[in-house]
């Protein structure tokens, strides 16, 4: 037999729900030279773990009402939202992980600049900068970074804000939040008079431990 102490195996009590109140991770032996047959419950566990009854797919609008051409920005904690929903806990328990799907930008033909591109970022702490100065670092999402193309999503004057020069409203490529992040959007007006913008997000709330880490599978 052999003994692993390790704190590598947190994320597994983590997600397993298991404590141990002497020790951050409990004694794990493994058998040596013994053939044995064993189920993968991870995959199991990730989605039985899932907050009920969403399973943990989620999705949220965000209403940005112009008054006059220019920039709004909203900015929020995916894991301590003020308004989180009917179902979104708030704060997020240890133990479950954000994960941003999908973005995209709903407007009117005509209100959206197309000069001034919108855009969905990730405002990455500080405290996580690992080279460089220790401010604050906007990552932009990869499928809804400056958004300035109008793409006629139907009938009538609605459309989707699209990425420049690709033809796509959205590329759907999980991301990981880290903790301490926040969501920032901001939509840019060219209307002279009254606009509403409308960003509509698309999320999982998964038990810790994804296959992936940081991004999901393309």
């Amino acid at each position: 037999m052999r003994e692993v102490d390790s704190s590598a195996l947190r994320l597994v009590a983590q997600a397993l729900g298991i404590g141990n109140p002497h020790t951050v991770v409990g004694e794990v032996l493994f058998d040596d030279g013994v053939l044995q047959q064993v189920l993968n419950v991870m995959p199991l566990v990730r989605r039985a773990g899932t907050l009920a009854p969403t399973t943990g797919i989620y999705a949220s609008d965000f209403d940005q009402a112009h008054v006059a051409a220019g920039a709004l920005l909203t900015t929020f904690d995916p894991y301590a939202p003020a308004s989180p929903g009917a179902g979104w806990p708030s704060p997020v328990p240890l133990g479950f992980d954000a994960w941003l799907l999908s973005v995209q930008l709903a407007a009117v033909v005509g209100d959206h600049s197309t000069t001034n591109a919108s855009r969905a970022t990730i405002l990455i702490p500080g405290t996580h900068r690992a080279f460089g100065d220790a401010a604050p670092t906007n990552y932009s999402c990869e499928y809804s970074a400056h958004l300035g193309e109008i793409i006629v999503g139907g009938a009538g004057t609605s459309c989707y804000i699209g990425i420049v020069g690709s033809g796509l409203v959205t590329q759907r490529r999980a991301v990981r939040i880290p903790r301490g992040a926040t969501i920032q959007l901001q939509s840019i007006s060219a209307a002279v008079g009254a606009a509403t913008m409308t960003w509509q997000l698309f999320w999982g709330l998964f038990p810790s431990a994804l296959g992936q880490d940081a991004f999901g599978a393309s």
